[in-house]
């Protein structure tokens, strides 16, 4: 276990080396909110209550949805990919570690660092523009939720990179998972915003568990 634990700790440091990159990832969370804003307040001009959401609800949840897809987001089609057609993967399964496992670590030191600078900075930026901080039971209730997400949504993602092996291209899958996942997870728009046929497939669906439901 300790050896995963050290694959994710030199994710995580390789993945925040670049200081620039730090600065840029944290003001990105500001225009996001930014822009999230001023579309939902054009939005509700006309109307008070759209899908059972208000307008400040919608911009928390649109927030958290945004901020949970760019956190969770891992392209392991093209990891994969590149592995296999370069035959590294090979090398890979013969070393003396679980390769499911040794792929999730890595993932989780760059969650690690999503969070740490992009997730916290989105937080800031929305108390700052809402000026009220979503309540202390929320987030207890969201964190076990997100990890939860992001477990489900990892474990789909290593499936469809699986496909590889028969594909042998990642573009294709990897554009059709991302697209699938993010619309049936509530990524775009919360669920009770689609039509009703929708609403109900993704309803018996794992996806809303990646997304919605911590959002």
């Amino acid at each position: 276990m300790l050896t995963y634990v050290q694959i994710a700790k030199t994710s995580f440091l390789r993945a925040s080396y670049y200081r620039f990159e730090l600065l840029f990832d944290s003001l990105k969370a500001f225009v996001t909110v930014a822009l999230i804003v001023a579309v939902w307040t054009e939005i509700y001009r006309q109307r008070d209550v759209i899908g059972g959401f208000d307008r400040r609800s919608a911009i928390l949840y649109t927030v958290s949805a945004v901020t949970l897809t760019l956190v969770f987001e891992v392209n392991l089609e093209r990891t994969l990919g590149d592995k296999f057609r370069k035959g590294t993967l090979a090398l890979d399964l013969l070393r003396p570690y679980d390769f499911f496992l040794y792929t999730f670590a890595e993932h989780a030191g760059v969650l690690l660092y999503s969070v740490v600078f992009s997730g916290i900075p989105t937080a800031i930026a929305i108390v700052a523009v809402l000026g009220v901080a979503p309540a202390a039971s929320g987030w207890l209730a969201a964190l076990p939720l997100a990890a939860t997400g992001f477990l489900l949504f990892y474990v789909f993602c290593h499936i469809c990179a699986l496909t590889t092996f028969v594909t042998e291209e990642v573009w294709g899958i990897s554009y059709l998972r991302t697209t699938v996942v993010r619309f049936l997870a509530g990524g775009f728009l919360p669920i009770s915003f689609f039509p009703a046929p929708v609403a109900r497939a993704s309803a018996v669906l794992p996806f809303q568990y990646m997304i919605y439901a911590p959002a």
